[in-house]
């Protein structure tokens, strides 16, 4: 089975997108359970933010409103390329939302800690969560920029750069007699 390398990087966007909706179900926070009275300590994924938690002592935490942008921005961006309506703003949606989701990232986790009365740290999700993000925002540059992402237009573009350097290489290296003009 051969993979379409031309066919990944049309839909990297998409793909990356997928990911950050798998990695809310990863853990994103640990709670520092001992303070609570458990013994081991307690993770906490982007979905267990959204629906909230309940411990054993009656405590919880509500839903967190930030968390379902977690979510929600990834699959607007994956919607933008497989509806016809929402093709128009996928330009505008491929910077709002990986910057929607950070916000939302560290909003979540304001909203969590301010909910417990234990520390929580981050997690592995929460670090995967947040460099996914990165990369999309990288790539929504270049996309922007017109950069190419597929092979051969990586190519084209090296060389053509290439061209243009040795000839910018070329006319600051060259002098002119100013008797006869060689």
């Amino acid at each position: 089975m051969e993979v379409n390398k031309e066919k990944i990087l049309k839909n990297i966007n998409s793909i990356i997108a997928g990911l950050l909706i798998v990695t809310c179900f990863l853990p994103m926070f640990r709670l520092n359970s001992s303070e609570l009275g458990y013994a081991n300590d307690l993770k906490m994924s982007g979905f267990a933010a959204i629906v909230g938690l309940e411990f054993t002592d009656g405590s919880e935490t509500s839903m967190c409103i930030p968390a379902f942008f977690l979510i929600l921005c990834p699959l607007l961006l994956i919607l933008c390329n497989y509806i016809n309506q929402l093709k128009s703003i996928k330009q505008n949606v491929i910077y709002i939302a990986p910057v929607g989701s950070i916000i939302a990232l560290f909003l979540t986790k304001m909203s969590v800690d301010s909910q417990i009365s234990t520390s929580i740290a981050t997690n592995i999700g929460f670090w995967a969560y947040l460099i996914l993000d990165l990369i999309l925002l990288i790539l929504a540059y270049l996309q922007f920029k017109n950069i190419p992402i597929n092979e051969n237009e990586i190519k084209n573009f090296v060389k053509e750069s290439s061209v243009r350097l040795e000839n910018a290489f070329q006319e600051v290296g060259t002098t002119v007699c100013s008797n006869c003009g060689n």
